[in-house]
């Protein structure tokens, strides 16, 4: 829904009040909370306006689906949806009034920066760099982290920020109120956070020196010290950022001597027969093999397209990946490490001709194992100095599949 525009309302209210007319009964079941992530946006006018306007034309039920709970940032919009579900008699102001009242001697200065961030939410004329309008919820729940920094601009943090500390000067620390109080800087501290590590991820992306590992850092033990605060919905935030950031174990090795995996080939195994004439051993030939990238799986790739192109469905099943490369440890007293960022699918890991490694799918009953980073151990009696030829057997039968993040060499 986000940003909403006059058109966008005018039309929800068509829509609705054209099967009212019909004789229609509805049911009001919205994904509005997706919108705005866990920054400070507020919509809580234009929900008002369209609950009551459903509520008056033959809405019969309400069920409020995908509650982010990011309650630190969004604190009044989630107070108006949740009151508006058991009282329609109170005028929006009313239900103002009551939400700020909860904040005691503070409630003048909380009241400003919900004004100022509800400005900036409906009023700054903010557009979505993004086109791809088909995911549910709107594109802005996924991704609004990347740009959110045009949006809240330093400017405008720092008018939060000034009001914020007003309206921690104007209570005691200790008080109700204080606490409420603290509990709204804690929803801005991750969302201020959070756009400092973004301006350093696009360094990031760009191989420019940057300190988005440090920022990361700073994040994650911000959310620790106030985990237990509800302020902010840890897992919802780490998956949505993980869609587009390094996986933090990928960070911890930032400073560390690593070096990325490249020159990645691939052969698909429709009959299953690789294991049977050992494609995993070091004198198999897989010249007809063909390259391919570690950022994305393998069905959106071209080995992938191309089958899809001749065979009218994507490729299922198991796929063999095969890299070379060399040591690059300065002892044999050094542990040598593999960080996969991701595999989708089982895995089996041959180095130089000897199975070393299997994790199946879902690992240890994870279902969520697919996106999540691993570290492997090379055993020193099967390393050489140069030309290691790793073997990666994935296999998976359904959706997508292959090692779509990337791989990188440390030195524990």
């Amino acid at each position: 829904m986000y940003p909403w525009t006059e058109e966008k309302v005018q039309g929800y209210k068509d829509t609705w009040a054209g099967w009212s007319k019909s004789g229609a009964r509805l049911m009001f079941r919205p994904n509005f909370t997706l919108d705005g992530y866990y920054f400070p946006v507020q919509y809580h006018e234009v929900f008002y306006d369209l609950y009551t306007f459903s509520a008056a034309r033959g809405m019969v039920a309400v069920d409020m689906d995908s509650l982010t709970g990011h309650y630190g940032t969004q604190g009044l919009v989630n107070y108006v949806i949740a009151t508006l579900n058991h009282n329609r008699e109170d005028s929006l102001a009313e239900l103002e009034n009551d939400f700020y009242s909860a904040f005691g001697a503070a409630s003048a200065s909380v009241r400003q920066y919900f004004e100022l961030v509800t400005d900036v939410s409906m009023k700054s004329g903010f557009k979505s760099p993004f086109t791809d309008n088909s995911i549910e919820g709107g594109i802005l729940y996924l991704d609004l982290f990347l740009v959110a920094d045009t949006l809240f601009t330093a400017e405008i943090m720092d008018k939060c920020w000034s009001l914020l500390n007003q309206a921690s000067a104007a209570t005691e620390p200790d008080s109700v109120a204080g606490r409420r109080v603290a509990f709204l800087k804690n929803g801005l501290k991750n969302a201020e956070l959070v756009m400092a590590a973004q301006v350093e991820f696009r360094k990031y992306k760009q191989k420019q020196e940057n300190s988005f590992a440090d920022r990361v850092r700073e994040l994650d033990q911000f959310r620790a010290s106030v985990e237990d605060g509800n302020a902010i919905n840890m897992g919802n935030a780490r998956f949505l950022e993980d869609r587009h950031w390094p996986a933090r174990a990928a960070l911890s090795i930032y400073g560390k001597k690593s070096q990325e995996i490249k020159g990645w080939q691939i052969l698909f195994d429709p009959d299953n027969t690789g294991i049977d004439k050992r494609w995993f051993d070091v004198r198999f030939d897989y010249a007809n093999a063909e390259p391919i990238k570690t950022d994305s799986h393998w069905s959106k790739q071209k080995i992938g397209l191309d089958w899809e192109k001749r065979n009218g469905s994507q490729f299922l099943g198991t796929g063999w990946y095969f890299v070379r490369f060399d040591d690059i440890r300065d002892s044999d007293e050094q542990t040598l490490q593999i960080l996969f960022e991701a595999i989708d699918g089982a895995a089996n890991i041959y180095l130089n001709g000897r199975h070393i490694h299997q994790r199946p799918y879902p690992y240890k009953g994870n279902v969520d194992s697919w996106k999540e980073a691993f570290f492997i151990s090379l055993p020193n009696d099967r390393l050489k100095a140069k030309d290691n030829l790793m073997s990666i057997r994935v296999e998976k039968h359904k959706g997508l599949a292959g090692i779509w993040k990337p791989a990188s060499l440390v030195i524990k």
